[in-house]
């Protein structure tokens, strides 16, 4: 009988570390897809979590998720240090079947402790889904029912036309 009661004993202990060892790793697996949205495919919305949190540690590893409308605002955010502090999605619209814009309450290193909300962009540019981080940067090719105007962007972010060079 004693046997009986030690195995059972391990089962339980078993059990009860493969329970908590679940409950602290699994919800770690699904931080990065922490925003969802009808209508929105959830590779959209990855790829701009993906783009802000590269942000956050600097301009160069954000490059590899966004678009860039030319090789000058490239080479800019390549040289940029990181200048978000925080973020939260607040929601999203469909445009067209290739782009989608997000609302996005962020706190930048420029104006620590303020928050403001800025559009941002997730568009299926030749096939790849890109980060397109200014409204004067969406490319004519998925912009149908498309209108930066609609777009406006607090401290004249829109004011960057495709041909600027930004310097952070």
């Amino acid at each position: 009988m004693n046997k009986y009661i030690e195995k059972k004993a391990v089962a339980f202990i078993c059990v009860l570390t493969l329970t908590i060892s679940c409950s602290i790793v699994l919800p770690g697996c699904s931080e990065k897809n922490k925003y969802t949205f009808d209508g929105v495919p959830e590779e959209f919305t990855v790829c701009l979590e993906n783009a802000l949190d590269a942000l956050k540690e600097s301009g160069a590893a954000s490059v590899p998720f966004s678009y860039f409308p030319n090789e000058e605002l490239k080479s800019a955010r390549e040289g940029a240090n990181g200048n978000l502090i925080s973020y939260t999605i607040d929601s999203a619209q469909k445009i067209n079947d290739n782009l989608y814009a997000y609302e996005v309450t962020m706190e930048l290193a420029e104006t620590p402790g303020e928050k403001d909300v800025y559009y941002k962009f997730v568009g299926n540019i030749d096939g790849e889904i890109l980060y397109i981080g200014n409204p004067n940067w969406v490319p004519e090719s998925i912009g149908e029912n498309y209108e930066s105007e609609d777009f406006q962007n607090p401290i004249g972010e829109n004011t960057l036309s495709s041909g600027a060079v930004i310097f952070e």
